[in-house]
């Protein structure tokens, strides 16, 4: 593979939701101390330090217990696949550490306990403008996430494709995550619907006890709200699969200047059934009902592919959580982490390289993206991403802005008219600050002004034109009959046609 390229940016998290208890059979070894829910309907346990898998009866599965899968019929194999799928030929195996110590009974499929627990509502990585991942000025509701990932959005999409590095990336603190994954998307604002694939690097203590990597799939149909979660943590995914468990450790992982290792997905709509069918590494994990969907039920209007991590600046400092390798994208291959072989399935059902990438990347100094393509090889357009967080050039949180303007945001808004704003920060759009007047900071003295609001006229193509003048300044001293010193940020503005 190439070490000359050019990058682009793109992520995920959520809640978990417990299962019913019940009791089976035991094989394996002792289990750290720690409080796990078992599944109904399961017909044997299998235990390792780590993890503890649940064989649970394939009909019985947590997926059945959704109001809309009542009476769903089980589809244990896709009716269709996009036109250009490859063949099931990868040169490494990848191996789920539960395996040692047993396999479930046929007809049956294996469940990761969950610990009780409450977890930090996560945010998402779909939407670009408002909430999460994709906030690509970095502000508002985007507290804490930072990027490197790259996403295409013109057209409709039937399915995404690649291969993820393979690498166990290292905390800053144990409040934070970081991954990579392949999402699908479609709708706006709360209508927001999600399907998602990737390794959690999640390496995310407080939702697996530990800081190995693992696979995870995440779905939302009400944008991260109440319906959707993690693996099979709610009703939702149906798995077909009895020897891959969503949740549990995957090896091995990339060593740095050595032995690199992949992991190959592919999300795609079955056109027969309507489901959201997950392939890994040549091997049918299951699928999502189109019937949990809404606006995603016939098709995605986005797929994202990248690297997130979590920033709670520990230490009072930007954390130094690895994204990918904890490597940056200009070291090349066996050092910085990659994303190959991206594709998108079309409106005609093919598996197609995309062509109207965008990139996202928060913080460059702290983990940066650049673009490649070599369509020569099995790596077809790719990405390296990451970074290590914290250094000498990725450090505290320091930029102050005070910003006004018009902004068009259906996501925010939840229509298309045009608004005036203001935002400011004091760090860097980390926690401290907002839009408008969304949270304690600008002092509005205007009472005939309301900040967020519709503002018209607006210019007609070839017609009249109108325009609105800013002004930010700062007063230091102001002087009438007596000197007042005043700090403040005043915004004023006027609307008048102008000349063509």
């Amino acid at each position: 593979m190439a070490n000359d390229i050019d990058f682009v940016p793109c992520l995920l998290l959520s809640i978990v939701i417990a299962h019913a208890l019940n009791h089976g059979f035991v094989e394996g070894i002792a289990v750290k101390d720690r409080e796990l829910l078992r599944h109904k309907a399961a017909v044997k346990t299998i235990e390792i330090d780590e993890d503890v898998i649940d064989c649970v009866d394939i009909y019985k599965q947590p997926a059945f217990d959704h109001p809309l899968l009542k009476n769903h019929k089980i589809q244990m194999k896709p009716s269709s696949y996009p036109n250009g799928m490859k063949a099931s030929n990868y040169r490494v195996k990848f191996t789920q550490l539960w395996q040692e110590s047993g396999h479930c009974p046929e007809g049956t499929i294996p469940i990761k306990r969950t610990q009780i627990h409450n977890f930090p509502r996560a945010t998402p990585l779909s939407n670009h403008g408002t909430k999460i991942g994709h906030n690509i000025s970095g502000k508002a509701q985007d507290v804490g996430y930072e990027y490197a990932v790259v996403y295409e959005s013109e057209n409709k999409y039937y399915g995404a494709e690649a291969t993820i590095n393979l690498w166990n990336p290292k905390l800053g603190d144990n409040s934070e995550t970081s991954l990579s994954e392949i999402l699908i998307s479609a709708g706006t604002s709360e209508t927001v619907n999600t399907a998602a694939v990737g390794l959690m690097y999640q390496v995310y203590p407080e939702l697996y006890g530990d800081n190995r990597t693992r696979l995870f799939t995440y779905w939302t149909s009400d944008h991260y709200g109440s319906k959707g979660c993690y693996n099979l943590d709610c009703p939702g995914f149906v798995q077909t699969n009895g020897n891959v468990t969503l949740g549990s450790i995957i090896s091995p992982v990339s060593n740095y200047d050595g032995e690199q290792y992949s992991v190959s997905f592919l999300i795609f709509m079955d056109k027969s059934e309507g489901n959201w069918w997950l392939e890994m590494q040549g091997n049918f994990l299951g699928y999502w009902p189109s019937s949990i969907y809404t606006t995603m039920a016939e098709s995605a209007s986005a797929v994202y592919w990248g690297g997130v991590i979590f920033n709670s600046n520990p230490l009072g400092h930007h954390t130094a959580t690895q994204m990918g390798s904890g490597h940056f994208p200009y070291e090349g291959y066996g050092k910085s982490s990659y994303i190959s072989n991206l594709e998108i399935v079309d409106s005609s059902n093919t598996l197609i390289a995309p062509v109207n990438l965008v990139p996202i990347i928060t913080k460059s100094t702290c983990y940066d993206l650049y673009i490649g393509e070599d369509k020569s090889t099995i790596y077809g357009t790719y990405f390296y991403y990451g970074g290590p967080g914290y250094s000498k050039e990725c450090t505290s949180e320091t930029l102050n802005t005070a910003e006004a303007g018009l902004m068009v945001q259906p996501e925010l808004y939840g229509d298309d008219r045009t608004r005036l704003f203001l935002f400011w920060t004091s760090d860097s759009y980390v926690s401290k600050g907002c839009y408008n007047l969304d949270c304690p900071g600008f002092v509005q003295t205007n009472g005939n002004v309301a900040m967020g609001s519709i503002i018209s006229p607006v210019s007609n193509y070839g017609a009249d034109q109108f325009d609105i003048t800013f002004l930010i300044f700062i007063v230091i001293q102001i002087f009438v009959c007596s000197t007042e010193l005043v700090n403040m940020i005043l915004v004023s503005f006027t609307t008048k046609p102008s000349s063509k």
